[in-house]
């Protein structure tokens, strides 16, 4: 099954290597250039013991991977498990919602939905 990450915090890293160590396909997504850039060397940014090496595992098996690219990330991924990142309060009590509504009309294109 290919599936894509949206996020790759603590619970979006964690779940997409413990997916591809399932033996799926994972994308994992994110917007850091430098976070990308350390996970594409093989560095964990968050702290979760055994993590680096399971992740170099599946990277060197094909079945995970890393980009910026939401786009092709979902572009035949058979599953989504929602968006992996926090949501900011704002000063006025709401949240910002920003980074949910740019993932949503981007899930919408892939789709071929036009807004």
């Amino acid at each position: 099954m290919k599936i894509a990450m949206i996020g790759t915090g603590y619970v979006g890293l964690v779940s997409g290597v413990c997916f591809s160590d399932f033996g799926h396909q994972v994308v994992c997504v994110d917007k850091s250039v430098e976070k990308l850039a350390k996970l594409q060397a093989g560095q964990v940014p968050i702290y979760e013991p055994g993590l680096d090496v399971v992740m170099a595992r599946n990277v060197a098996a094909g079945r995970l991977s890393f980009t910026s690219d939401i786009a092709a990330a979902v572009d035949g991924a058979e599953l989504q498990p929602g968006t992996c990142r926090q949501t900011l309060p704002e000063l006025v009590g709401g949240m910002k919602m920003l980074a949910m509504t740019m993932l949503a009309r981007c899930n919408l294109r892939s789709f071929g939905v036009r807004q």
